[in-house]
């Protein structure tokens, strides 16, 4: 039996991280690459990202930079994310609809707005499933008074996706609750574990 061939969409991956996001990519990425056939686009960071190989899949670094450091010295008080996020993301996303079609795929899975633009137009493009993985809402950063430009992306792509994967019953809830996303297409699955040698000291 063929696996499944998937493209996933991510803006952050392991050493190159600002949060839990790419934490959480990289444990989806080795979880799923011995039963998937996973192509991964990512931005490209200024630190040679290039050269760094993620040795289960193949990694598109995308031309433009995500223009973050997640290694900032400890007198930086500057924001990790740049000012120019929105047109940052906007060019992820035409960089990703030209690399999705140089690759074979059956699905798509897509992370948190960031993605999403890339996500809903590849899936228009392309006529594949769209899975839309949710880790956190602009409900959750900005509280649900602010329902800007992010708010209404994110209703877009949960309201368009075919299904989608929400970290934990809360996250579901606030899906439905406040962006009326289907309950129905809504899957929780919880972030996992990295499993480690027991030890015990001598």
């Amino acid at each position: 039996m063929a696996r499944i061939r998937t493209l996933m969409l991510g803006w952050e991956f392991p050493p190159f991280i600002n949060g839990g996001l790419g934490v959480a990519c990289e444990g989806l990425v080795n979880a799923l690459a011995p039963r998937s056939e996973l192509s991964l686009l990512l931005p490209k960071f200024r630190k040679s990202a290039s050269k760094k190989k993620i040795r289960i899949i193949p990694t598109h670094y995308l031309n433009h930079p995500a223009d973050f450091d997640p290694y900032l010295d400890a007198n930086q008080t500057e924001r990790i994310y740049n000012k120019d996020l929105d047109e940052r993301v906007e060019m992820y996303s035409d960089e990703a609809i030209e690399a999705s079609k140089e690759i074979s795929f059956d699905v798509i899975h897509a992370h948190d707005w960031l993605t999403a633009i890339a996500a809903l137009k590849i899936r228009e493009k392309s006529g594949k499933p769209l899975i839309f993985h949710v880790h956190s809402l602009n409900y959750d950063r900005a509280g649900p008074d602010k329902q800007g430009q992010i708010y209404n992306l994110e209703k877009q792509v949960l309201q368009k996706a075919d299904h989608v994967i929400a970290v934990s019953h809360y996250t579901k809830k606030i899906c439905t609750d406040y962006y009326d996303a289907d309950p129905e297409k809504i899957s929780v699955i919880h972030n996992g574990i990295s499993p480690i040698q027991a030890y015990r000291h001598p």
